[in-house]
């Protein structure tokens, strides 16, 4: 309805302009002594169209002002000019025992969490509420004696100091997901970096999910996990 009078409007003020341009002929005698001037008018089109238009195009910024003060600080988990990793960056790895009649069932066994230059913030083995019937040596090289030492903590105290090292920080890990369920923890999906789920990480001709060891092996030269691992 707006748009119907708007029209009917500029309609009508073109349909003015033009009437009031064409002046009627005098007789030749007045022509003769009297040039008359044909009146000027403001386009149609004036009207319609706010008069500050190229005040406010000149004004306008050419990035949003929020998105502006975002650029003066490092993205979240960004490297650092120097190809650093930011300093709020900081990567986890746990190692997980059997539990129940079969050994199937997963449980927290240790954790090791890393800053952004590799200092090892915590590194500590965690005795299970449950009994292990199978520790999965060849793999993760613990056995009941690691899970005796004085030094091991309980679910409760690690998942606690884990939870405050990770709040606030990109966390980065291979199929992280499994550490954070073995954790009992949740962490926001931006948050994290997942060098099992990046596809640009993947060696070429690689189309399923790679293993950390195949990772490791192509962008850093290195073997790991020959034998058991090492969180």
């Amino acid at each position: 309805m707006v748009v119907d009078v708007l029209k009917k409007l500029k309609k009508d003020a073109v349909a003015r302009q033009r009437k009031e341009q064409h002046v009627p002929r005098q007789n030749s005698q007045a022509a003769s002594s009297v040039t008359p001037k044909a009146k000027t008018f403001e386009p149609a089109h004036k009207f319609f169209v706010s008069s500050n238009w190229k005040t406010l195009l000149e004004r306008k910024p050419e990035i949003a002002p929020k998105a502006a003060a975002g650029e003066k600080s490092t993205p979240v988990g960004h490297a650092q000019s120097d190809g650093s990793a930011a300093s709020n960056v900081v990567a986890i790895d746990c190692e997980m025992v059997g539990v129940g009649d079969d050994g199937v069932r997963s449980v927290l066994a240790r954790v090791s969490i890393v800053d952004h230059e590799g200092k090892v913030l915590m590194d500590r083995f965690v005795r299970p509420k449950e009994f292990v019937t199978d520790f999965r040596k060849h793999i993760t090289g613990i056995t009941a004696g690691h899970l005796k030492r004085p030094d091991v903590i309980s679910e409760d105290a690690a998942r606690k100091m884990a939870a405050d090292l990770l709040t606030g920080k990109v966390v980065v890990g291979h199929s992280v997901q499994n550490d954070f369920q073995a954790l009992l923890l949740s962490h926001p999906h931006i948050m994290i970096r997942d060098t099992a789920l990046f596809k640009p990480l993947r060696p070429p001709g690689q189309t399923r999910t790679p293993a950390l060891k195949k990772l490791a092996e192509h962008w850093l030269q290195e073997s790991i996990q020959t034998g058991q691992h090492d969180s």
